[in-house]
């Protein structure tokens, strides 16, 4: 049996007629390390706007991603932590299955429905093909019948980072 092992690493910290177009009408604000994170803001009426953490999932981040021309997400941010937004919150409660092609296909509460403040806008790391691949391959350093032990190199990573996450996708061969 052979296999291959790909470490991928983030860093985690419609009542009126008006459709949300890709790419034009959500966008990502303030992002710390880059155009691929940010506080999500959709364009409703002509109006910037956030959108309120309650409910916020892996399924809306990804949804809000892949409007934005990213292949995918790498996870949902909470708590306003790409600074608190302006002006209306247009969406709350967003129930994404991930497979949606709009926010606005996505069950919510209605547009500018919510009980939400700023400190409550939700945020994204969509998958950015530069930040990750790490630069070397994990190595296997010992195994056993129910598990793998891999170590390698973590880029060097700004100060103010507080955690990290890593997944690891494999693939057997049984030839």
């Amino acid at each position: 049996m052979s296999w291959k092992c790909r470490l991928l690493a983030a860093v985690c910290l419609a009542v009126n007629l008006y459709c949300l177009h890709a790419q034009e009408d959500v966008r990502l604000v303030n992002g710390t390390f880059g155009p691929h994170m940010g506080r999500v803001e959709v364009l409703y009426n002509g109006t910037w706007g956030t959108i309120c953490d309650d409910f916020w999932s892996f399924s809306d981040a990804r949804v809000a991603c892949r409007m934005m021309g990213f292949r995918d997400t790498v996870c949902s941010i909470p708590r306003a932590r790409f600074g608190e937004g302006t002006g209306p919150i247009w969406m709350s409660n967003l129930r994404c299955s991930g497979r949606e092609t709009s926010l606005e296909d996505c069950p919510f509460n209605g547009w500018g429905i919510n009980s939400c403040d700023h400190d409550e806008d939700a945020g994204a790391i969509c998958a950015a093909d530069d930040i990750l691949e790490t630069p070397e391959p994990p190595m296997l350093v010992g195994s056993t019948t129910s598990s793998l032990s891999l170590q390698w190199k973590v880029p060097p990573l700004p100060d103010n980072i507080t955690a990290l996450r890593f997944r690891v996708q494999y693939e057997t061969d049984e030839s």
